[in-house]
């Protein structure tokens, strides 16, 4: 009964699919596609614009006055406190290790 069942629903799984495939290929094959046709200006138009279009002469100040950056507003670095240095003894690292059944016992071998 199971296997029927799932038989079944496969056939008409492909079915349906043959038939999506069909009617698509049908589709496609019966539209035309219309043959783009690209406008094509005039060349007199095109040499009446200029290539790059310019400001007028007197729109923009001289290079050389535009304002410059003035020393005086000079920002100072931004100091960083100095880091305080972390002591690293032997000791405390014996002692943090000695929790460690398997690092003490390790670092008992290796000592001098």
């Amino acid at each position: 009964m199971a296997f029927s069942k799932y038989s079944i629903l496969a056939l008409l799984f492909v079915v349906t699919m043959t038939s999506i495939n069909v009617d698509a290929r049908s589709l496609l094959q019966t539209t035309t596609l219309p043959n783009p046709t690209i406008p094509s200006l005039p060349k007199s138009d095109l040499y009446d614009l200029p290539v790059i279009p310019s400001l007028p002469k007197g729109s923009l100040p001289p290079f050389s006055s535009f304002p410059s950056i003035d020393s005086s507003f000079n920002i100072p670095p931004v100091s960083s406190p100095a880091p305080t240095p972390v002591p690293s003894t032997p000791e405390s690292t014996n002692s943090f290790f000695s929790s460690f059944p398997f690092f003490s016992q390790t670092l008992s071998i290796h000592k001098p």
